[in-house]
């Protein structure tokens, strides 16, 4: 007698879905009965057993695709628990090479106790995980004409061996029982529903390590059932057959093209995307490409491709070109050309051509630290995006100066910071909307003058007439000659027209002549007698002097007055000034110019644009 502890250890291994009752007696059909044959037809084993499951049948339906696949067993034994259990050899034997199967007890052949293991591999059957299984049986043929027989299938939790597995070494983990039914009486196959384990199977609910089944062990009245196992080779093997139906997707899925700026350049990159609406969606399988320089005349472009961007290269200037795309599912659905067509198609024009840029010329001198910049710009296609003005120092290394944000046409920017004596070269470029970058345009240069202000006009010296030594600038006649000059920048000339103030006595500046031409006149210091002292008659005359200059574009700039004095004359008509030493006013040559090879020059907007 075996004890139940004992069986709870003793079965392991493959599990096939017996859920409900396992019934071999509920659909008994005659031993002249063969089992279905699929219309495939499988690679066999060295037993004539199919290695891979096989599509009995396979239907559409409103809801999807019903299929019929029937998968054989592929490991198949049973163990002995010998007699008393554990009893050599029988506990310790492996059964996996014999050609039948055994349930229930035997004292005979001292097998004792008798336990049967199937495993179908039903994840390399075909059935997707998201099948609907609609129903599930295990079909075994009994070789015996025993009569009923009741028994309990239970799945494994482990794996295990068909050539390796015995009552006591090598056996699989129980898990959870499966149900109870009864062999029916007889030979020929026996069946029993499996809908429940097969689901939890395909679902991924419950690992697939196959079934034990355990039948009649009662030592009163013991007997078994034999069943052909698949060394039989005699095509009675253990099969399961699971009909399911998986989803169609019969909607077709939807693409979105990216849409292209107006205007490209020669190479670019189209780009789309989609997403399948089949319930359950398939997925999309590939993408179709289509190109059109009209827009009615379409040219394929690429297919079957499973990327989502695509570069258009060696773009024509100035022709536009259409793309459109449309998408295939898995299920074999194919998306309309003309399904959306704002969605589908997109169209640019080639702009390959760079702008043009030409820099109005720079006068030869410039005579302010800022200076105007004037350039136009063009592009053909898509406009001026921006444009990059650099300059130079007496032709050195381009800098850049600035970068601005302008469209086509004529656009003025001043340069600030000019340094006296410099020469500046100018030059600039544009770049178009889609990024063409154009030649530099024509070089333009000006050289600066701008310390000392010009017109630059100077009293010199007095030197008393018959002058040979002594200190000059004294007069003793109330009447002399007063000297200047005037020099201006170049690419000026001068106008002859002076200007010239004095100062009596540390008086006030007052105007002696207005317009003078030449470069003397004669003082009269009785006529000129403003802020003079009339305590005495010696008096110190201060002058200064105020040029006019033409300069280009026929402007004309005034020298500014000072108030600081350039030269003096003391009037002394008694002789009564006596003269200890004298230090000599030393002038430095007007319009002494400096450079300055580090500054930056500055391009900046010009007021109203």
């Amino acid at each position: 007698m075996i004890s139940s502890k004992s069986k709870k250890h003793i079965v392991q291994l493959l599990l096939l879905v017996f859920v409900g009752l396992f019934c071999f007696g509920a659909a008994t059909i005659s031993a002249q009965e063969q089992p279905t044959q699929g219309a495939d037809v499988p690679q066999v084993d060295e037993y004539g057993v199919p290695l891979n499951a096989s599509i009995i049948s396979q239907i559409e339906t409103p809801d999807g695709v019903q299929t019929v696949t029937e998968i054989p067993v592929q490991m198949d034994t049973f163990a002995t628990s010998g007699i008393p259990e554990g009893q050599p050899p029988a506990a310790f034997t492996n059964y996996g090479n014999r050609t039948d199967l055994r349930l229930g007890y035997n004292t005979a052949n001292g097998f004792g106790a008798q336990r049967m293991y199937l495993w179908f591999n039903v994840a390399a059957s075909g059935i997707p995980s998201n099948a609907t299984i609609n129903s599930a049986s295990v079909s075994i043929w009994a070789s015996d004409s025993g009569g009923n027989m009741g028994f309990e299938a239970r799945h494994l939790s482990s794996s295990w061996g068909e050539y390796s597995l015995t009552w006591m070494s090598n056996r699989p983990e129980w898990g959870g029982s499966l149900g109870q039914g009864v062999i029916s009486a007889g030979t020929g196959q026996k069946t029993a529903d499996a809908t429940n384990l097969v689901r939890d199977w395909v679902s991924g609910a419950r690992a697939n390590n196959g079934v034990i089944v355990i039948g009649n062990e009662g030592t009163a009245a013991p007997f078994e059932r034999v069943i052909f196992a698949r060394e039989a080779a005699n095509g009675l093997y253990a099969r399961l057959v699971v009909n399911w139906t998986i989803p169609v997707d019969t909607i077709p899925p939807e693409s979105t093209i990216t849409q292209l700026p107006q205007f490209s350049r020669v190479d670019y990159t189209v780009s789309w995307t989609g997403f399948d609406l089949g319930s359950p969606a398939s997925g999309i399988a590939f993408w179709d490409l289509d190109v059109s320089t009209d827009g009615v005349n379409w040219s394929q472009w690429i297919r079957g491709t499973t990327n989502q961007t695509a570069t258009w290269q060696g773009a024509i200037d100035g022709l536009t070109y259409r793309f459109r795309v449309r998408a295939v599912d898995r299920a074999g659905n194919v998306e309309s050309w003309t399904r959306n067509t704002s969605q589908q198609q997109t169209s640019t024009t080639a702009d390959t051509v760079a702008p043009t840029v030409g820099l109005q010329s720079l006068p030869q001198f410039t005579y302010d630290p800022g200076f105007p910049i004037t350039w136009t710009g063009a592009d053909n296609r898509s406009g001026v995006r921006q444009y990059e003005v650099q300059f130079n120092v007496n032709g050195g290394a381009w800098q850049i100066g600035q970068i601005f944000q302008l469209g086509d046409g004529q656009h003025t920017r001043t340069a600030t910071g000019a340094v006296n004596g410099e020469t500046y070269g100018i030059r600039v470029r544009a770049t178009d909307q889609v990024g063409n970058l154009g030649a530099w345009s024509n070089e333009s240069f000006t050289t600066v003058y701008t310390t000392p202000p010009y017109p630059n006009a100077r009293v010199l010296p007095f030197i008393p007439p018959n002058h040979t030594a002594g200190p000059p600038g004294i007069s003793n006649d109330t009447t002399f000659r007063v000297t200047w000059s005037i020099q201006v920048a170049p690419g000026t000339s001068v106008v002859d027209q002076t200007s010239l103030v004095y100062s009596c006595d540390g008086g006030p500046w007052t105007s002696w002549q207005a317009a003078a031409s030449g470069t003397f006149a004669n003082f009269d210091s009785t006529a000129n007698t403003v802020g003079c002292s009339p305590s005495t008659v010696t008096h110190l005359y201060r002058f200064e002097a105020a040029g006019r200059a033409l300069y280009p574009g026929n402007v004309t700039r005034n020298e500014t007055l000072t108030g600081q004095p350039e030269s003096f004359v003391v009037v002394d008509p008694n002789g009564d000034v006596q003269v200890r030493f004298y230090m000599p006013i030393v002038y430095g040559p007007p319009g002494a110019l400096t450079a300055n090879q580090g500054e930056t020059l500055s391009i900046g907007d010009a007021s109203g644009e």
